[in-house]
């Protein structure tokens, strides 16, 4: 337990935020967390954060998807990419990615409507590598996956 003995002020609160986009580039990182979560529509997919030590990205890979094929084909090569980059043949689970380091490529998306400009993983290589083969050159079909969608996990404190 920490003793924090403060006093909340609900005129202090502060509004939105807006976190600073990183520059375009390759960044060292640290995937702190992957888990099966649930869209809005109903589909599960794959999401992974990866923390860059200033800021965090996420990664949602669409491996469940019930209408869209397309959508999980590229879900599977990105999780082929990230699989090529940590050098491991096979991922069982979403624990067997957590902790590990990866340099991820990044890039700006440009803003759209009433959605900001944010930041985009667009590329994986080896964690201390200076170049980005994996994002580079096609990605063969290394990976598999379930066909129905995982059972989405609750957590004890939920």
């Amino acid at each position: 337990m920490v003793v924090i003995n403060h006093d909340v002020d609900a005129q202090n609160v502060g509004g939105g935020r807006d976190f600073p986009l990183l520059a375009d580039g390759e960044y060292p990182a640290t995937i702190v967390a992957a888990e099966a979560k649930v869209s809005r529509a109903g589909d599960s997919y794959l999401q992974i954060q990866f923390d860059l030590g200033s800021t965090n990205l996420w990664q949602n890979l669409n491996l469940w998807h019930s209408t869209s094929i397309k959508a999980m084909e590229i879900a599977k090569e990105e999780l082929n990419a990230i699989g090529v980059a940590l050098g491991i043949s096979r991922i069982g689970d979403s624990d067997e990615l957590i902790a590990k380091r990866v340099n991820v490529k990044v890039e700006t998306e440009e803003a759209q409507g009433d959605w900001p400009a944010k930041n985009k993983i667009v590329g994986y290589s080896a964690f201390g590598s200076t170049s980005m083969p994996a994002a580079e050159q096609p990605v063969q079909e290394q990976v598999t996956t379930q066909t129905d969608a995982p059972a989405v996990p609750t957590s004890p404190w939920a």
